[in-house]
């Protein structure tokens, strides 16, 4: 045990005396045995607290230099992890495998939030499954980063041109047998999400109904009584907001629309406001609420729809007319067959409600059958030709053309051709050209004659900015009396507003 003791205080002394070890084991029983030995421990004792901090400040530095060789294999291992999560995602993307692609590159740029490569093929994976918002937010951030990284710019720029805000802009003079009208409308669409879209628009619209009309009513004993309307003017106001949701990958849409249409009767004979009301200022106004639900449905050219809604009939604003509010839903189907060529049916069903009356509900039934053949002429310009032909039939259970448009077993036979071109000018401007003629026979419960319809447009497109004009016009000929004649002439206009990174 003596021999033990001696040799670990050999090896301590070795490690903390300068000088050789063998020598200052020799010398300690020259000094006398145990008292030299015991000044060698006092001396050591001495320099024990120097010693021991010398001692924590080498194991400091050996942690930190332990702590920064692990910190750089850490970083080398992400390295490592985020290249093997693109080459990853790269091969199931060459695979076909978009999902899975998607969450390899997702996971490459949690790793590394830096990665271009990685955050380039996620937002155009982005992309191809419709979530155009998000890889807008991709691509701008690849752009923060390097801006000439893949053409990042144009990716981006191309999908904010084609989902931009857009304003639109229109007017419509309107005149036939028994009214004419005006018409201004502004509307502004915009995306909240690559799913949803908001839409708000106003209309104001004025209406001068010039002819005096009489009719002949049911007394509800039996008989009839004559009711002579005369000329009257109606000035609408029409407020209207739209959520369009429709999810990545189209096939289906649907459109919630909410509004109001507001009677200004500052404009009918005979009105005054009350002076003494403190509202009268706002008075006058008239606001009747509206609604419409739509739904479409598509894949691989087959479309169809569903539409409900209630709104105010404008007839009720005439004089003398009680509150009619109309109900509709219809339906169409579509069924594309050859080039250009399609079958199309269409149904809709009205009920219109007089007085607020539940009970005694008016209805009013239409149906439609088209069919379109189209030929393409030429290919510069772009020209193509389109003949239809088309049957309707409306009927009113309960005639009563005093209040409001009710046709009486009503067969509209018609024919038509359409020719349309688009002329391709200097500096990106393209300008379409297009007209269609139709004639067939109008025949009622009552008689039978031949009506005649056209329709003329013009569309300049600069860009994305849409300037067009449109006329049309409809002419009957009755065997007696006069026809029925109404024209028309549209002009609108349509700005985009898109979001780029750069011009």
């Amino acid at each position: 045990m003596k021999h033990i003791r001696f040799a670990l205080f050999v090896a301590l002394a070795a490690a903390l005396v300068p000088g050789d070890p063998a020598t200052a084991a020799a010398e300690a029983p020259e000094t006398g045995g145990s008292a030299g030995a015991l000044g060698l421990l006092d001396s050591l004792a001495a320099r024990v607290p120097s010693i021991l901090g010398s001692v924590a400040d080498l194991a400091g530095r050996a942690a930190a230099l332990r702590g920064s060789r692990d910190e750089r294999a850490l970083r080398e291992v992400e390295r490592e992890t985020v290249a093997m999560r693109r080459e990853l995602g790269s091969f199931y993307l060459a695979d076909g495998r978009e999902d899975r692609a998607a969450e390899q590159f997702r996971n490459a740029v949690g790793n590394d939030p830096a990665d271009t490569a990685a955050i380039f093929e996620l937002a155009n994976l982005r992309q191809r499954s419709g979530d155009w918002m998000e890889a807008m937010e991709l691509y701008r951030v690849v752009y923060g980063y390097d801006p000439s990284y893949a053409n990042v710019q144009g990716f981006h720029n191309a999908l904010a041109r084609a989902h931009a805000d857009r304003l639109r802009l229109g007017g419509l003079g309107y005149v036939d047998s028994t009214l004419a009208s005006a018409e201004a409308s502004a509307a502004w669409s915009m995306g909240l999400s690559s799913s949803l879209d908001l839409r708000a628009g106003l209309v104001s619209r004025e209406i001068k109904r010039y002819v005096d009309a009489t009719f002949l009513v049911d007394d509800g004993m039996g008989g009839t009584t004559p009711v002579t309307e005369t000329p009257s003017t109606q000035s609408l106001r029409d407020a209207s907001m739209a959520l369009l949701w429709s999810p990545p990958g189209g096939g289906l849409g649907v459109e919630l629309e909410l509004g109001a249409t507001v009677f200004d009767r500052r404009a009918s004979p005979g009105y005054a406001a009350d002076a003494g009301d403190i509202l009268s200022a706002f008075g006058g106004y008239d606001p009747w609420p509206r609604a419409a639900l739509r739904t479409r449905f598509g894949s691989r050219g087959v479309s169809a729809q569903l539409d409900l809604g209630a709104r105010l009939m404008e007839e009720s604003l005439i004089p003398g007319r009680p509150l009619m509010y109309r109900g509709s839903a219809e339906g169409s189907l579509t069924l594309p067959f050859m080039d250009f060529s399609y079958a199309r049916t269409y149904a809709r069903m009205d009920g219109i409600l007089v007085d607020r009356d539940f009970a005694d509900l008016r209805g009013v039934a239409t149906a439609l059958q088209e069919i379109a053949f189209g030929l393409h002429l030429d290919d510069a310009p772009w020209t193509n030709l389109m003949l239809s032909a088309e049957a309707s039939f409306e009927h009113a259970f309960r005639p009563e053309p005093w209040l409001y448009y009710a046709p009486d077993r009503v067969l509209n036979v018609r024919g038509a051709a359409a020719w349309m071109t688009w002329l391709g000018l200097s500096r990106g401007n393209v300008l379409g050209l297009s007209a269609r003629l139709a004639g067939g026979l109008y025949a009622d419960a009552g008689s039978a004659y031949p009506i005649v319809q056209a329709d003329a447009r013009v569309e300049w497109t600069r860009r994305d900015a849409v300037l067009s004009a449109r006329a049309f016009g409809t002419q009957t000929f009755p065997r007696g009396g006069d026809g029925y004649w109404a024209f028309g002439l549209e002009l609108s206009g349509s700005v985009p507003v898109p979001d780029l990174i750069a011009p």
